[in-house]
């Protein structure tokens, strides 16, 4: 028998190979690694994508077939969570496509009258920007 390191989380639910968190139950799916330093490593990439996982690596020992032995200690009692469909996209807020910049940002900012027309309340300043000139002249 070898030593293998799995990932858990807080919920006591184990990463899979397909990148997945799931109960344990069927260990010959679970994402394994022979170095300690692999599994370390796999935390920060999941901790990147998911920061809301607390994960720990779990040492165990595997069979001949390289199958982790699961304690049942270690399994959840949660129910195992639900790998559904894809969010509907239509609903998003926040647009997949790229926004295409413009070569000229200066035509593309809005002027405080074309802000006055659109944006209830918004008063056009009379500035000329001499406090700009000053806050850059104290900054220097």
């Amino acid at each position: 028998m070898s030593t293998v390191y799995l990932l858990q989380n807080q919920n006591k639910f184990f990463f899979s190979r397909q990148g997945l968190w799931v109960s344990g139950k069927e260990p010959a799916g679970l994402y394994r690694v022979v170095n300690k330093d692999e599994a370390i490593n796999e935390i920060f990439e999941i901790s990147a994508r998911d920061f809301d996982q607390r994960i720990t690596v779990v040492e165990t020992e595997a069979t001949e077939k390289g199958v982790p032995i699961i304690d049942p200690s270690w399994i959840s009692e949660l129910p195992e969570p639900t790998h559904g469909e894809e969010p509907d996209q239509e609903s998003d807020a926040v647009s997949a496509e790229p926004v295409a910049e413009s070569d000229n940002t200066e035509a593309s900012k809005a002027t405080d009258d074309e802000l006055a027309l659109t944006l209830p309340g918004f008063e056009p300043s009379q500035s000329d920007g001499a406090e700009l000139d000053t806050i850059e002249k104290e900054g220097a």
